[in-house]
């Protein structure tokens, strides 16, 4: 077995959910990620359910580019990955239980769509 073959295995698809003209494919790391970080999954669902609300802002995101999206009220952030923009595919990577810090990866929030950091 080659070690790219292991790094498919330790991350495997859990799950797809389905918010507007989006689907999210949920990841294990970012599973695992709601339990070493405390994140409530209903929190997780929460910042999904609102992905349509920023889709101007999402269709920004370029093919195989990283973006967090954040929620003020809850506190949370998730680490996305653009799939395919055409067809509407993200990946759930990572989330945190704060901001995501400023740096080269663009941080689009929730509660303030105008402003987002792209």
């Amino acid at each position: 077995m080659k070690i790219n073959e292991l790094l498919v295995l330790e991350e495997a698809e859990l799950g797809r959910i389905t918010t507007g003209r989006w689907l999210v494919v949920i990841d294990s790391h970012s599973m695992d990620q709601t339990i070493d970080r405390q994140v409530l999954p209903t929190d997780v669902d929460r910042v999904i359910a609102k992905i349509p609300t920023v889709e101007r802002q999402i269709e920004q995101i370029a093919n195989g580019q990283q973006f967090w999206l954040y929620d003020h009220l809850l506190t949370t952030g998730l680490g996305m990955r653009m799939i395919n923009k055409e067809q509407g595919r993200l990946i759930l990577k990572t989330l945190l239980d704060k901001r995501p810090w400023d740096g080269p990866t663009p941080i689009i929030d929730l509660d303030r769509p105008d402003q987002t950091a792209l």
